[in-house]
């Protein structure tokens, strides 16, 4: 059983890193093909690391059904997609700052 976790996290491993390529291959393209290109690979790979987060049983027990409902909980939420989009927003700026 410890195999196919193994296994499993070399997938996610190899995916996000494509998908890091494709997300930077895309905005360093000049031309929309390449854009296009990437940005379904990007599709692609960021739908197949969603699918393995998130059918985590870890994150199921998250749901209001089996933890109830929690101000706590939305409050944290709230912070983490703030946080994810402030790196990202900051990830942009430095690569714009970087090679631009």
């Amino acid at each position: 059983m410890q195999e196919n976790g193994r296994h499993d996290t070399l997938k996610m491993l190899v995916t996000l890193l494509a998908f890091v390529v494709c997300v930077f291959a895309s905005c360093a393209s000049q031309s929309w093909l390449p854009y296009l290109l990437f940005g379904v690979g990007a599709l692609l790979t960021s739908e197949y690391l969603g699918l393995k987060l998130f059918e985590q049983e870890w994150f199921q027990r998250l749901s209001v059904e089996h933890a109830g409902f929690s101000i706590m909980r939305i409050v944290a939420g709230v912070l983490v997609v703030l946080l994810v989009a402030g790196l990202i927003i900051l990830g942009r700026l430095l690569y714009v700052q970087v090679f631009g």
